[in-house]
């Protein structure tokens, strides 16, 4: 739609395939995906800092308020942090491993990023 991209919309109708329309259920979804993020910064971060600013960088993005919050509202913020990180994770994996698989989890994270957030297909 012009108004609003299809990706969360998709996100969200997948969730409710599986559970019936249940918010309950995409609110502890985008938590999971919440959660997901601070893992993805945490093996972002091992990539270029020690261990202990790792740990650091996932404690601070697990309770970075804002983000916590908008868990519990039917918005695309959440899924796509979680798309963002991941994308940055697998390419940075694919640098220093060469797997071709690495190369199509953050090429899927970057497309389906382009169609929840199309602003991020500029970059």
């Amino acid at each position: 739609t012009m108004a609003k991209p299809p990706g969360y919309s998709f996100f969200v109708a997948f969730i409710y395939s599986f559970t019936g329309n249940s918010v309950i259920a995409v609110r502890i979804v985008q938590f999971i995906l919440f959660w997901l993020t601070a893992v993805g910064i945490y093996r972002l971060a091992k990539h270029f800092v020690d261990e202990n600013t790792s740990r650091i960088s996932a404690v601070l993005t697990a309770t970075y308020l804002p983000l916590l919050f908008l868990t519990l509202y039917h918005a695309s913020e959440v899924l796509a942090t979680f798309l963002v990180v991941w994308m940055l994770c697998k390419a940075v994996d694919w640098k220093e491993s060469d797997k071709i698989t690495d190369v199509i989890l953050s090429a899927s994270f970057f497309g389906f990023l382009a169609i929840v957030r199309p602003n991020w297909a500029l970059f």
